[in-house]
């Protein structure tokens, strides 16, 4: 397990945000799925996907595999490839839970 996912559980950030190259999500998953479990064992709320940097303003084309987490979050973290009101292909929102949590 790498060091950085020791931090959430130390520091406890309300959210945090791990981005990465895109083909860490070739290997089966394994980089991504350790990661998302360990956030939210230490309770976040997890999404991820791929986003083009270009979308968020950066004059690149580059793309980064980005994954955010919320700590104890009363939402649900929803990360869709539809196109916003900016056409940005992909983004990833908030939606609030029902019920106890």
């Amino acid at each position: 397990m790498t060091v950085w996912l020791e931090l959430p559980e130390i520091l406890r950030p309300t959210a945090i945000i791990v981005e990465n190259v895109p083909a860490v999500i070739h290997d089966k998953g394994q980089v991504v799925n350790r990661a998302q479990q360990a956030l939210q064992d230490a309770g976040y709320s997890v999404a991820h996907t791929v986003l083009s940097l270009k979308w968020l303003g950066v004059p690149q084309r580059r793309k980064r595999h980005v994954m955010i987490g919320l700590y104890k979050a009363q939402q649900s973290l929803v990360a869709s490839t539809d196109r916003g009101a900016h056409g940005d292909p992909t983004r990833i929102s908030a939606r609030r839970q029902m019920g106890n949590r």
